[in-house]
């Protein structure tokens, strides 16, 4: 099956929270390493560090609203989105290409 459409780009940006922080934990298990991003409030890509290939976890204090992309280290190619939610967030990336969705339903995940 074919990932979900992707947003517009003008849609793909941080919103003010409300709610405190929360911690966000992305779960790598395949075998590549991710640029991971926070996209900010105008929708831009501000670097936020690098989850090695897995067994891995990237940790992150975020608030509710915030996007997160991965982009393939090596390809460039976008793998994953993840929006956090108002609770702690769990996101597991895994070699199923079609199957990077969250594990704990407390943010929304999509390949793209």
């Amino acid at each position: 099956a074919a990932p979900p459409p992707v947003p517009p780009r003008d849609a793909l940006r941080s919103h003010a929270s409300d709610g405190g922080g929360v911690p966000l934990l992305i779960h790598n298990r395949t075998d590549c390493a991710y640029d991971v991003f926070w996209l900010d409030y105008d929708g831009h890509r501000v670097p936020a560090g690098t989850l090695p290939p897995g067994p891995s976890v990237f940790e992150q204090h975020t608030y509710a609203t915030h996007p997160w992309l991965l982009v393939h280290r090596d390809t460039g190619v976008p793998r994953a989105l993840y929006v956090t939610a108002a609770a702690p967030s769990i996101a597991v990336l895994d070699g199923d290409y079609d199957d990077a969705a969250d594990a704990s339903d407390n943010s929304a995940g999509r390949a793209l």
